[in-house]
């Protein structure tokens, strides 16, 4: 369980830093970024979801 709230909190930091630092530094792949931001939540959030049905 402690695992589970780990990776929760890693992925919502991943996105978080995905869709706020990355497009202040560099303005022209804001688009690519947040693209890349959405793919990699979803990412996280498949591998939390098949965690949980796992521990289900």
């Amino acid at each position: 369980m402690k695992m589970l709230m780990k990776l929760a909190m890693v992925g919502t930091a991943v996105g978080l830093a995905a869709n706020y630092g990355m497009p202040m530094m560099n303005r022209r792949t804001k688009k690519r970024v947040k693209r890349q931001a959405k793919m990699i939540q979803g990412i996280v959030g498949s591998m939390f979801g098949n965690l949980v049905g796992a521990l289900r």
